[in-house]
């Protein structure tokens, strides 16, 4: 019984060794056989095979830390907590463990082995990497690369440590055997070369701290130093791999990084070749500054445009890199403070709040508070500009006023088109490109538009998009600006490849660097950038997939169709002050000449008091929907051009996708940075107010209405102007007509008793806020659409509503993915497949809007002016089953 106690008291000791070995094996689990994967799916898939070289390098490294810190707890456990290891462990990892340091180096590389087997096996199957051999080959180089670099890290070790027991340094990584030093006499130790004296000062500072540190409490055990080297060693690596792995590639910090990078490793690896005469393993000096040159020439490679273009990081490099990392400092801090019992939770916590609660008055003492904003150390902001002039902005009612079309050379009322699109991660972004792209050729190809120069995009009257459904009518709203817009060859899939091109990358490197740095070392605040967090990396990675470097389409045979359209210049990037011009100069224009852009709305939820708040190109007067009996949501341009002391508060079009798409968690509520602003809102995802975008649809037609009532020019007096709603959903359409909680039963039982465990019960208020906030939501916004669409029928205005809706997709092992789609920044190939694949579901509903355009356009006459096509209320008629 003693001996199982033992057992469980080291596995706790151990802990966050056992954290670091297997918490990415249990998420690659969890991720094959749990509905988690419509997050972690983006982590497990690699589309390149040479991101297997990282992957296999970092998987490497967190099996080798793992093993590390195992060793210096049992090796130093009887010391530290007066509790002898059990046999077995005291066997594998304690003094007399040299016998089985392969076996058990190999032993700790398993589960990575397993993880990447898994990737392989992953990749393959979503279509991603076809190659399966090049992709074994690619992860045996990173494993080569990952036993070059520690392999040098323990030369070091066997080079300097000296803990003056008067015996050889502990084999901790590699066996004696591996560098040939099993001949060394246990009895006498190695020279060593002496280190640098801070280096021996912060040893003796260690040994300080108590037993399990040191015999004598002055030199450092031997497995702490190697420790030490290999986390100073693996930090270096961490350092640069921030500039080489940054969304940014442009600017002066890209050409430093990588300057800065080659002359370092150049310099050591010349010190190290001319200046440095080992003690004892004196080949390993030349494997070493063998490996400086191959990092310095990878670097070299990895700043080819065509692979940096590509952002290919993977991302579970910077999940490991951070996992790596918590387990290194976690376990340093366990090692201390489980001698005192305390909770290692609770001391790191402690630690956490002294460290921001003194940064935060550093920054408010007199003489040192230079930076205002470094009051918010740790805030996230989003980019204002000066806009220069107070933006004007149009109303609903300049825009659907007065539009007029010529039909066999008369002026009739030009049919008003107005598109929502709802929120869901780069899902619902690629998706609705796809479908904005597809309404379009389908105008285009419908003789009768054609014929009287109808388009799908000079006559949308308003887009309101929330989330991902935002950054999806990105690249089509920066199409307006283009130099001829919508006639690019392969325009079509240079957008489609645009919005579904991964930037999880982006978001990952932003919090491995900036945002995890703040939070530990809240002091360094001033020196990394408010624009390096996760947040604005993901912005600047959107930004490059639209303006600087091509995304390569993951369907082969549209690889080249992105090449093809012109790559323009970032800095050509509008803002929604521009827009907002033009579009208040084509409304003051006789007959509407000039060129067009819609309203727009990328609605977005301001954090503190839960409203919808509007990153639009127009304004809405109170009075002008005075009888609705609540003031319209608020818009940035207004609202913060009022505040404005300094100019014309403006932001990029990217800036507005990225905060109506502020996915809880993956990136951060933001705040503008202008230090006058600093009591303004934060924004949150727009999903969280309403993420179907139908409530600022409702609130544009409700303030225009009047507009569109009877037109002068309108053959049939008694008829308004033909408006075409078509909502674009990023899942299964919902019948606002029925009641899911119908007789008290709960959805999806199948009359099979459904019993809440504790656990249950813990998640239960999560799940209903989601639920409130989402189908709830969509179903009070139908009922509240059914209303306005009562109205527009008692003022004769003929209406059509079209749902076009993603469902029925599957996994790539047939098994149905019902309505959770993929939620972070990242698709497959095969989730991209798939999602061209449901256009031809839909495609009826696609051609029945071009067609009931044409047929409003030429004012043909309906019985019925107010209809309704969706795929749950006439699907014969629209959607394919």
């Amino acid at each position: 019984m003693s001996a199982f106690f033992a057992y469980l008291q080291y596995l706790y000791f151990l802990r966050f060794s056992l954290l670091c070995l297997l918490t990415v094996p249990l998420l690659a689990l969890a991720d094959r056989f749990t509905g988690i994967n419509s997050v972690t799916r983006g982590i497990f898939t690699s589309t390149e095979v040479y991101s297997f070289i990282g992957e296999a390098f970092f998987l490497t490294c967190a099996g080798v830390i793992a093993l590390i810190t195992s060793r210096v707890v049992v090796l130093n456990g009887r010391d530290r907590y007066q509790a002898d290891p059990p046999q077995l462990l005291s066997k594998f990892l304690g003094h007399d463990s040299d016998p089985y340091a392969g076996g058990v180096l190999l032993t700790y590389q398993l589960p990575g082995i397993g993880v990447l087997t898994y990737l392989i096996y992953t990749a393959h199957r979503e279509t991603a990497v076809t190659a399966w051999f090049i992709a074994i080959l690619m992860s045996l180089i990173g494993i080569a690369l990952a036993l070059l670099f520690w392999t040098s890290l323990n030369v070091i070790y066997y080079w300097t440590a000296d803990d003056a027991t008067g015996v050889p340094p502990r084999t901790i990584l590699l066996p004696r055997c591996w560098l040939g030093l099993e001949k060394l006499e246990k009895a006498k130790p190695a020279s060593v070369l002496i280190p640098p004296q801070f280096i021996s000062n912060l040893w003796g500072r260690i040994a300080g701290l108590g037993p399990g540190y040191s015999k004598s409490g002055k030199v450092l055990y031997s497995g702490h130093q190697f420790t030490i080297i290999a986390a100073i060693g693996y930090f270096l690596v961490y350092l640069f791999m921030f500039p080489l792995t940054s969304p940014f590639t442009a600017g002066k910090g890209y050409t430093i990084g990588l300057v800065g990078f080659g002359i370092l490793t150049l310099a050591v690896a010349i010190s190290i070749l001319w200046g440095l005469t080992p003690p004892c393993i004196r080949w390993a000096k030349y494997l070493i500054v063998i490996e400086l040159l191959t990092l310095s020439g990878g670097a070299f490679g990895l700043f080819l445009q065509e692979i940096k273009a590509r952002q290919s990081f993977p991302v579970l490099c910077s999940v490991l890199v951070l996992l790596t990392l918590v387990s290194l400092i976690m376990a340093g801090i366990a090692f201390y403070v489980d001698r005192l019992h305390l909770p290692v939770g609770l001391a790191f916590a402690a630690l956490i709040l002294l460290l921001h609660g003194g940064t935060s008055l550093i920054y408010r003492l007199p003489g040192i508070y230079w930076n205002p904003r470094l009051g918010g150390f740790s805030d996230h902001y989003f980019e204002v500009l000066n806009h220069g002039s107070q933006p004007e902005l149009a109303t609903p009612a300049d825009v659907l006023a007065n539009r007029t079309c010529t039909v066999q050379n008369s002026p009739v009322p030009c049919p008003v088109i107005v598109v929502s699109a709802t929120g869901g991660g780069i899902h619902a972004a690629a998706w609705t490109t796809l479908m904005l792209t597809s309404l379009e050729d389908s105008f285009r190809n419908e003789q009768r538009l054609a014929s009287n120069q109808y388009s799908f995009h000079n006559n949308v009257a308003l887009f309101s998009t929330v989330s991902g459904g935002s950054v999806g009518l990105l690249p089509f709203l920066n199409e307006y600006t283009a130099a001829a817009p919508f006639t690019s060859p392969g325009w079509q899939q240079w957008m489609f490849n645009a919005s579904n091109c991964s930037a999880l990358e982006a978001v990952a490197w932003g919090l491995e660097y900036r945002d995890f740095d703040v939070f530990l070392a809240p002091v360094l605040s001033g020196l990394f950038s408010p624009q390096w967090d996760r947040s604005t990396a993901l912005e600047a990675g959107i930004r490059r997939h639209l303006f600087d470097a091509p995304c390569p389409s993951n369907n082969p045979a549209d690889g080249k169709d992105r090449a093809k359209a012109p790559i323009r210049d970032p800095k050509e990037e509008k803002t929604l002050g521009d827009l907002s011009e033009q579009l208040k100069a084509w409304t003051r224009h006789a007959g509407h000449t000039g060129n067009y852009v819609p309203a727009f709305t990328m609605n977005t939820t301001a954090a503190e008091t839960g409203g919808r708040f509007l990153l639009s190109n127009y304004h809405i007067e109170p009075d002008a929907i005075a009888d609705a009996g609540v003031a319209p949501a608020e818009d940035f341009l207004s609202g913060y051009g009022r505040r404005s002391a300094s100019g014309n508060a403006d932001i990029h079009l990217s800036t507005a996708a990225r905060l109506s798409a502020t996915f809880p968690f993956v990136s951060s509520a933001a705040r503008s940075n202008r230090t006058e602003d600093a009591g303004t809102l934060h924004f949150v995802d727009g999903g969280y107010y309403d993420n179907d975008g139908i409530a600022s649809v409702i609130e544009f037609l409700l303030a225009g209405r009047k507009a569109i009532a009877r037109p002068a020019n309108a053959q049939d007096k008694t008829l308004g102007v033909p408006l075409l709603l078509i909502e674009i959903r990023d899942g299964a359409d919902l019948d606002a007509n029925s009641s899911p909680e119908q007789g008290g039963k709960a959805p999806f039982s199948k009359d099979v008793p459904t019993y809440w465990n504790s656990f249950r019960q813990f998640s239960g208020p999560l799940g209903a806020f989601w639920s409130a906030g989402h189908e709830a939501v969509s179903r009070r916004n139908r009922r509240e659409l059914e209303i306005l669409m009562d109205m527009l029928q008692a003022q004769q205005i003929p209406f059509k509503h079209i749902v076009l809706d993603y469902r029925d997709a599957t996994e790539s092992n047939g098994k149905k993915q019902g309505s959770a789609q993929p939620l972070s920044w990242f698709l497959t190939p095969l989730q991209t497949q798939k999602i061209e694949e449901a256009k031809s579901r839909v495609a009826p509903c696609i051609a029945v809007a071009s067609t009931w355009t044409a047929d409003a356009l030429m004012q043909k006459p309906s019985t019925n002016p107010v209809q309704q096509l969706s795929g749950n209320i006439q699907v014969d008629h629209c959607v394919k089953p």
